[in-house]
């Protein structure tokens, strides 16, 4: 099984941990504005589950296309 070099790995983490701050920041923001029903808590926990396919949905395009960057840059050797 072939490897993964290491600067990959960390391109990896640190896109995952853009994505991190990224969500926490809009969060945040609209936390503190208060008026408005546009947190990703407020779309799930008044049940409205469009929000929820959204998210979801739109997490598997993210870490697909990751997958996709991994996948192709070692060239073929990771992934189907």
């Amino acid at each position: 099984m072939p490897t993964i070099s290491t600067w990959l790995w960390l391109a990896w983490a640190g896109g995952v941990a853009v994505v991190i701050v990224w969500f926490a920041i809009m969060e945040g923001i609209a936390l503190i504005n208060g008026s408005s029903p546009d947190t990703f808590s407020q779309l799930v926990w008044h049940q409205r589950l469009p929000a929820v396919v959204l998210f979801l949905g739109a997490g598997l395009i993210v870490f697909g296309t990751i997958w996709l960057l991994i996948h192709f840059v070692s060239g073929g050797k990771w992934g189907i």
